[in-house]
């Protein structure tokens, strides 16, 4: 090796040991800044310490949650990895999914283990087969909704639209019969619902519509569909540096700042719900023109709920 490349590798060293340095007196410097301004827990930016109130409480409830469920959250993913998981629905349509018609599915019994056959219809649904036509007298209800609807965990003959069925046969012995089909997809947001019930909905002539959905909007926070690699690092160095932090809202260009779309919760609530009630308008709008009852439940996110299907 040359002198000339001993040279280069040590000015590099050099460079390299300087800029990390600076960084870190850059760093202590922004925080010692904001401090003052804030108060002192902000010298603590980017720990549990600075986003919890009660850090040693808040980590022995995560430890102890996460030693409970280790083993819980462990086989779900390896269980619900399958190809005949109902997590996969491949039949990629016009703003949504939904199954091809009589694949093989099966979900999980959250009890047991044991791996529960799902019948996917003639149409590419949960439930039996049924015509596309609508019977003579009967009173046709489509349910719209995600894993809740579908059955996620359950078999088929313990979904709800399955005892909707039931129950307003049993109740209407006098009345004509009813017809319930489960449209249920899950992971769906209420605009795959939305596309769902234009394109497959209305042609099916129902007398009644269901919609029960809103956990899955309510997840989706995130202001940016870039999942890569250096994405995600760069996430984390903005949450865990200041100095990071505060050149990712001076430089960011054209786009909103990750730390601005986590700071500005208000905003990424309203576009929440402008967006779930536009789509809600679209399928009430489709549902009024096409003289349908329209049946909206709310849907609560819950701590036992901690996945959105």
């Amino acid at each position: 090796m040359g002198l000339g490349h001993i040279r280069m590798r040590k000015t590099l060293k050099y460079l390299v040991y300087l800029a990390v340095v600076c960084f870190f007196v850059l760093e202590l410097t922004l925080r010692a800044y904001f401090a003052f301004q804030t108060g002192p827990r902000t010298l603590l930016y980017g720990t549990d310490w600075h986003r919890n109130s009660d850090p040693s409480g808040e980590i022995a409830r995560r430890n102890e949650f996460f030693k409970e469920h280790e083993v819980g959250l462990s086989q779900h993913r390896d269980s619900e990895n399958r190809e005949d998981s109902v997590e996969k629905h491949q039949n990629e349509k016009e703003g949504y999914t939904k199954f091809f018609p009589k694949e093989s599915k099966t979900t999980r019994d959250v009890d047991t283990g044991e791996r529960i056959p799902v019948s996917i219809n003639n149409q590419g649904f949960r439930g039996p087969d049924f015509k596309s036509e609508k019977t003579d007298g009967a009173v046709r209800v489509l349910t719209l909704g995600a894993s809740s609807t579908f059955g996620f965990y359950n078999r088929d003959d313990e979904t709800y639209p399955y005892f909707l069925q039931q129950l307003l046969n049993e109740k209407c012995t006098n009345g004509p019969r009813f017809e319930v089909i489960n449209l249920g997809i899950p992971h769906s947001s209420s605009g795959n619902l939305a596309a769902l019930f234009l394109a497959e909905g209305v042609p099916l002539n129902p007398d009644v519509v269901t919609f029960y959905q809103g956990r899955n909007d309510s997840s989706q926070s995130s202001t940016t569909n870039d999942t890569s690699l250096s994405v995600k690092l760069y996430t984390v160095a903005v949450h865990r540096s200041i100095f990071i932090a505060l050149l990712d809202q001076l430089l960011v260009g054209d786009r909103e700042s990750i730390t601005a779309s986590s700071w500005n919760i208000e905003t990424r609530v309203r576009t929440i719900n402008e967006n779930y009630l536009g789509n809600l308008e679209t399928i009430r709008s489709a549902a009024a023109i096409n003289d349908i009852f329209f049946v909206v439940a709310n849907q609560q996110a819950t701590p036992t709920a901690p996945y959105p299907r």
